[in-house]
């Protein structure tokens, strides 16, 4: 029998990940919520969780074994992991602080953020987390060490004008993670 997930179960939370550590004595959503740091907890759709991928390619050698032409694999290096998708937004909340640095203030309490300025730019963590309706099934999906690297477009969707935004967000292999509730 095929397991369905409902989206309106599904939540993600992105915080500063120098306020986060990682360990095999507690969950993944547990890490989460003892980082000290200010985060942006809302729900997403179009959620895509790629994993890092380590391809192999044949080298074909001079010479048969058997039936078969002698041949090695070249195993390459993993890639990037990335979760992108579009985060549907409760209230103010942005991810341009976690794109594109702290911003400069201007006057008024206003914040302004230019995608230019890399040198503010910092690593965030993300967790998304998959529930079932009896909240007896979990899937949690996790980047560390992240570089926010897509901030797409801005819309006020549907009739009750909720606020939704495309991203993606990217790691090394080492800082992806995986858990399933048993």
């Amino acid at each position: 029998m095929v397991k369905v997930w409902k989206a309106k179960h599904t939540s993600v939370q992105i915080i500063d990940a120098a306020s986060l550590t990682i360990t095999t004595t507690e969950t993944l959503d547990t890490a989460f919520s003892n980082a000290s740091a200010e985060d942006i907890v809302c729900h997403a759709k179009n959620i895509t969780v790629t994993e890092p991928e380590g391809d192999v390619d044949k080298i074909d050698l001079l010479g048969t074994s058997g039936n078969f032409q002698c041949a090695e694999k070249d195993e390459k290096p993993f890639g990037l992991a990335s979760i992108s998708g579009t985060l549907v937004f409760h209230e103010d909340e942005n991810i341009e602080v976690h794109a594109f640095g702290s911003g400069t203030s201007v006057s008024g309490g206003y914040k302004r953020y230019q995608p230019a300025d890399i040198t503010n730019r910092q690593d965030v963590a993300m967790l998304v987390r998959v529930e079932d309706s009896a909240l007896t099934k979990e899937v949690m999906f996790a980047l560390d060490n992240a570089k926010m690297t897509r901030v797409g477009d801005i819309r006020i969707s549907g009739p009750d004008g909720h606020w939704e935004q495309d991203f993606m967000v990217k790691c090394l292999p080492r800082d992806f993670y995986w858990e399933v509730r048993d």
